[in-house]
């Protein structure tokens, strides 16, 4: 069976979650580094801890908003970020405030700095959503494909406690934003490009299609909208927003 604690050390336990989310920054920070010095510039070192922190934030509040009703009537259990329950909904538009009010005040251009640091959050988020597994949460649909994974009674939706296997829609997307942050890296070695905001608007994109079909799988609890789920909504919103933004990108002089 599965456990969520990786060791025990007297009151102090170490979960899977928490390495999974150490080990994701950690790479997206070198990643970061790495686009750094291909498209120029000395910003990763300076943004980095404040984006993980910002980001962190965002991705709670998320998720907090999304449960609003659980966390009202269990308020100690808002910063229990170590049971899991953080959105990359949240850490895309809390760290994109955070470079828009540093991009004004530093007088640099927003989208080269989302350019070197938004694909080292999908690089993130691949290795972050290991943690779900461990804690056995946001999984989808029964499946009796062989890839389904068992999760045990205690965490099945009641309406579904019947079933044994589920999608592995952690799995999926984590294997989706690697295979995007991979493009991306190939691109860059390949291509770098000179026009700011082109790596942006293409995370954006890849990021917002990878979601769009996790959500149609998942069955976690979440605010509904006119019969939508709304991290769906959110999604499509991403990607619509990403090829609007890539179209006048493109359009533009440079």
């Amino acid at each position: 069976m599965l456990k969520p604690v990786l060791l025990q050390l007297g009151p102090v336990a170490i979960r899977w979650y928490g390495l999974f989310l150490a080990a994701g920054a950690i790479a997206g920070f070198f990643y970061a580094q790495w686009i750094e010095k291909r498209l120029g510039g000395k910003i990763v070192k300076e943004l980095f801890l404040p984006l993980v922190l910002f980001g962190l934030l965002g991705a709670r509040l998320y998720h907090v908003v999304n449960e609003l009703p659980f966390y009202l009537a269990h308020p100690a259990m808002i910063p229990a970020i170590w049971h899991g329950g953080l959105a990359i909904h949240g850490s895309i538009i809390a760290d994109a405030l955070y470079l828009w009010h540093y991009s004004s005040r530093k007088r640099v251009s927003f989208l080269r700095l989302a350019d070197i640091l938004m694909p080292s959050l999908l690089l993130g988020q691949a290795i972050g959503r290991w943690g779900n597994f461990f804690n056995q949460e946001l999984f989808g649909r029964p499946t009796s494909l062989p890839w389904g994974i068992f999760i045990e009674p205690a965490n099945r939706p009641e309406t579904f406690g019947a079933f044994t296997h589920f999608h592995p829609t952690f799995l999926y997307e984590s294997l989706w934003n690697l295979f995007i942050a991979a493009l991306i890296a190939l691109w860059i070695k390949k291509r770098p490009t000179k026009k700011s905001g082109i790596v942006f608007t293409f995370s954006l994109i890849g990021s917002g299609i990878g979601r769009i079909f996790t959500e149609l799988l998942r069955i976690d609890a979440v605010p509904i909208v006119s019969g939508i789920r709304l991290p769906l909504i959110v999604s499509a919103v991403i990607f619509c927003g990403g090829v609007m933004m890539l179209g006048i990108i493109m359009r533009a002089k440079q």
